[in-house]
């Protein structure tokens, strides 16, 4: 990492630029097992939990038997090798499929056309089946830069794995033995088939670096991986690159295993992974320590009143999607009232009415019409959004945003970040359950989650308990989604000026959107060192970097001193 000699403590009167702050590093030859913050799990895999209806259990059951049939069964691992040194995400087939008897027959009687059309439908089969790896604990940024080294072993070339950083959709393959083909997709406006760009990388031996860097305000990742060869993609999702406000990492990233054609296995070796950041002597940078979640409606007090109860308990908030079709209770709209201007919970919408059922103009009256009613209703405005069975897409997003100034929940940047497992409920809760396990930083929401067994779409309130208490294990907060968003955004938003430090002392001027951001400053600490927070006329709590520099929260307008002995 660039660090700032400390040798002899430098004056600084501007916030300069000095070099690249390490955000998150793992070395897993360093390690001896896999690491706590990491799982394995497959999020379009349903719960065979018997809280689950009986037609979704026999749809999926259906699915199931056919995806087996054509594409085989599956066996995932993750573990640490300790001969290589690495954590291995490791994948076998058991049972091989119809579709191992299918691609020489293909190589004879079809065109490549209709081949990778094939070979597309069973990757889609495949990803119901397979598990994946999740990375986690990963900080929140506009812009950021991952290296990941990995090495792959496979029996057929065709076999890759495909990782999913922030914003991205990569694939590694290895066509013969020391050449790897990197490929960068992004969806086309005009086609269900993505388009791509792809690097070349030879004289590959037993591992490669991926360099990504992930720019939120630009919409782009830019990968390369030696030399000076690069590509540039947009953001794999549409309706994430043309959000009408700069997007952030998430916290995570994920790598799946492919097995095509008439391979039977592909082991993924993930050696190291490093996150870093632009520095300046005083860098903005997220939190990982808080994860969004809010409830739809709100459904009647009777279902929701013990979640909200044990949420609070712990001090976690969340946010509340209202829709006027609930808020016929007054003796409850006043409960929820009260959880907004004295408990920090949130206001959010949830628009009555699936807002893709209707032309565009009509949904602009129906979003117009509804804000009005809950700001009004509530006594506070909705800072996020969604609608009716989550029937929104990008034009909804641009006029709420445009209009409202309201982030939308939904979408790539949003809940579908990883389609299926957004919203909290049992269906999904075997995902979910690992997930929460490592403390794994993910949007989500739910209708009920007093009940047990839960509906459709909600949480049944054991397995809710589960969920807050495996992140209040991890020292993690959950909070209203627009909070989290907002805390988020001032890793672009936030600036620092007024700047006197001579090395002993240090004092700033700290201004954000509105919710507090996370200052790193790059000074010498020792145990006897304290913050202050001049407006406020008190102290603030901080934490130690690795590299020996100064982390803490700062409010808007507020000014700062940093003594250190």
């Amino acid at each position: 990492m660039d660090l700032t000699d400390k040798t002899s403590p430098p004056t600084v009167s501007s916030n300069i630029d000095q070099g690249t702050i390490e955000l998150f590093r793992q070395d897993y030859p360093e390690n001896k097992n896999v690491p706590a913050n990491m799982f394995s799990a497959n999020p379009y895999q349903n719960s065979r939990s018997g809280n689950i209806d009986i037609h979704s259990r026999m749809r999926s059951g259906i699915i199931d038997l056919t995806c087996t049939i054509i594409n085989g069964t599956y066996r995932n691992q993750l573990r640490f090798n300790d001969v290589s040194k690495d954590v291995e995400s490791a994948t076998r087939k058991g049972f091989r499929g119809l579709y191992n008897i299918v691609p020489p027959i293909l190589d004879h009687i079809t065109g490549d056309k209709r081949k990778h059309r094939l070979e597309d439908i069973t990757y889609r089969m495949q990803r119901l089946k397979t598990e994946c790896c999740y990375v986690c604990g990963l900080v929140p940024m506009h812009r950021c830069n991952y290296q990941i080294t990995i090495g792959i072993e496979r029996d057929d070339p065709d076999n890759y794995v495909q990782i999913n950083s922030p914003g991205a959709k990569i694939t590694c393959r290895i066509p013969d033995n020391n050449t790897w083909v990197i490929t960068s997709y992004y969806q086309n406006p005009q086609s269900v088939t993505p388009m791509f760009k792809e690097l070349l990388i030879p004289d590959v031996t037993e591992r490669l670096t991926l360099n990504i860097t992930f720019d939120g305000v630009n919409k782009t990742n830019t990968i390369y991986c030696s030399g000076d060869s690069s590509i540039t993609t947009p953001f794999y999702a549409i309706n994430r690159r043309n959000l009408p406000y700069p997007d952030f990492a998430c916290g995570w990233i994920k790598f799946a295993n492919y097995v095509v054609g008439r391979g039977t296995f592909i082991n993924t070796k993930i050696f190291e992974i490093t996150q870093t950041a632009q520095r300046s002597f005083i860098t903005a940078i997220g939190d990982k320590k808080i994860t969004p979640y809010g409830i739809d409606g709100p459904h009647n007090y009777e279902t929701v009143n013990k979640g909200i109860s044990y949420l609070e308990k712990n001090d976690n908030k969340g946010t509340i999607w209202f829709d006027v079709k609930y808020l016929d209770d007054e003796a409850y709209i006043e409960y929820l009232r009260d959880l907004v201007h004295n408990e920090s919970w949130e206001v959010g919408i949830h628009y009555s009415e699936s807002l893709n059922s209707m032309p565009l103009e009509r949904s602009h009256e129906l979003m117009e019409n509804e804000y009005k009613i809950i700001s009004q209703k509530i006594g506070s405005s909705p800072t996020t959004w969604c609608s009716l069975r989550n029937g929104d897409e990008l034009a909804h997003a641009t006029y709420a945003y445009d209009k409202f100034g309201m982030i939308w929940r939904n979408g790539d940047a949003g809940i579908h970040a990883e389609h299926n497992v957004g919203n909290l409920k049992d269906i999904s809760w075997e995902w979910w359950k690992r997930a929460s396990c490592v403390g794994m930083i993910f949007p989500a929401f739910t209708h009920r989650t007093d009940e047990d067994p839960a509906i459709p779409w909600s949480i049944s309130y054991p397995n809710f308990l589960t969920w807050v208490d495996n992140y209040n294990a991890r020292d993690i907060k959950i909070v209203p989604f627009g909070r989290w968003w907002a805390i988020n955004s001032n890793t672009n938003q936030a600036t620092f000026n007024e700047i006197e430090s001579n090395g002993n002392i240090t004092t700033f001027r700290a201004s954000s959107n509105g919710a507090y951001a996370l200052a790193n400053v790059n000074i010498s600490t020792s145990r006897n060192t304290d913050v202050y927070d001049d407006t406020a006329g008190e102290g603030v709590k901080w934490e130690q970097q690795p590299d020996g520099s100064i982390t803490f929260k700062v409010e808007n307008k507020h000014r700062y001193k940093i003594i250190t002995e």
